[in-house]
């Protein structure tokens, strides 16, 4: 009887085993006969070709080989700078396709253009005067490159440092300024006149004049600033001059002049205000600018009758900034006069509704369009 439950056990275990394989795995034979209908590999780093029905994205692709495209090809914008780095390079540029041949974007189908360089120092360039005179005609794309250390500038406050002039419409101009486009300086004031005061009236400082532009753009353009561009700085109004006695002409004080603006081309300090004291120490003309500061402002002179000092001379502006207005003279009978204003910053971009920044780099003064 033993025997008979142990066989029916285990004749009831292998039945509900079956039963539950059944429900957990189903078998599907294959549906074609080998090797058809494998399962596509994926993509893979072996030597066998591979083909892809859907489309593929990647954030970037090279090839060692050869390329065929079966279908139409599209280039894309692009704002990088042509180097050597991304010589061969194509991209599509408004209404054209333009190839980087290694130092600029060049128009398909056409001669690439005029590369010109500034090197050292220069003064009022004129880009598509440059271009003209290296043979540049109708069509061909204009890049200036300002290598590091060669500053443009300009010998007046009346004319720009850089200008590109007025090219032909669709005409291609890149200007990448490794260095410095600064405007002329502004002159400073000259510091209030006092010599033989007595019945003339003492004047007060003349204000400094303005600075001069540094760029001037009428056609359209690209530009990489890696350096700076900035207006002249503002010439330092002069000082105020003074009386310090109503009755003896020695008593007559002088201001000071103001310092001149920063530029390449910076602007000169005022004179100091005459004065006919022989007893005082005589006011002082203000300092030339530099190219990175302006100068300083003159001293008043001091009196040696009673008390006071002509006014102190105001100072440049650095570069695109304003000059310091020139300072009140002061007197113990309280016969003084102000100082002149400072002179405002030349503009650092004129036409700026012509450019397209591919970076704007230090700008210093006021941007016009």
């Amino acid at each position: 009887m033993s025997t008979f439950l142990q066989s029916l056990k285990i004749l009831i275990l292998a039945i509900i085993l079956s039963i539950g394989v059944s429900y957990v795995y189903a078998w599907t034979g294959p549906t074609a006969t080998a090797p058809d209908g494998n399962v596509s590999a994926p993509i893979n780093v072996s030597a066998t070709s591979q083909v892809k029905s859907g489309g593929l994205w990647v954030a970037s692709l090279g090839t060692d080989g050869g390329a065929t495209f079966g279908g139409s090809v599209k280039i894309g914008t692009s704002n990088a700078v042509c180097t050597s780095a991304i010589s061969g390079m194509l991209r599509y540029n408004s209404t054209i396709v333009q190839y980087c041949n290694g130092s600029m974007w060049c128009a398909l189908g056409t001669t690439c253009g005029i590369n010109l360089v500034i090197e050292s120092n220069t003064n009022n360039y004129n880009i598509y005067d440059a271009a003209t005179a290296a043979g540049w005609v109708s069509g061909k794309a204009v890049t200036l490159t300002i290598n590091s250390g060669a500053v443009v500038g300009s010998t007046s406050t009346d004319s720009p440092a850089l200008t590109t002039g007025a090219f032909p419409a669709g005409t291609s101009v890149t200007i990448i300024n490794n260095s410095s486009i600064i405007g002329a300086g502004g002159a400073g004031g000259t510091g209030g006149n006092a010599y033989g005061c007595i019945g003339i009236p003492v004047t007060s400082g003349l204000a400094g004049t303005s600075g001069g532009p540094a760029l001037s753009v009428s056609s359209p353009t690209v530009i990489n600033n890696n350096g700076s561009i900035s207006g002249g700085g503002g010439g330092g109004g002069g000082g105020g001059a003074a009386r310090t006695s109503a009755f003896r002409a020695s008593t007559c004080l002088g201001g000071g002049g103001g310092g001149g603006g920063a530029g390449l081309n910076a602007g000169l300090g005022g004179s100091g205000g005459s004065q006919s004291n022989s007893y005082s120490s005589p006011s002082s003309p203000g300092t030339i600018g530099t190219l990175v500061s302006g100068g300083l402002g003159g001293s008043g002179a001091v009196g040696g009758l009673g008390s006071g000092t002509g006014g102190t001379g105001g100072n440049g502006g650095a570069p695109g900034q304003a000059g310091s207005a020139g300072n009140q003279s002061t007197s113990n009978i309280g016969n003084i006069t102000s100082g002149g204003a400072g002179g405002n910053p030349g503009a650092a971009i004129i036409g700026n509704s012509n450019i397209t920044w591919q970076a704007t780099g230090d700008r210093q003064g006021p941007i016009n369009n």
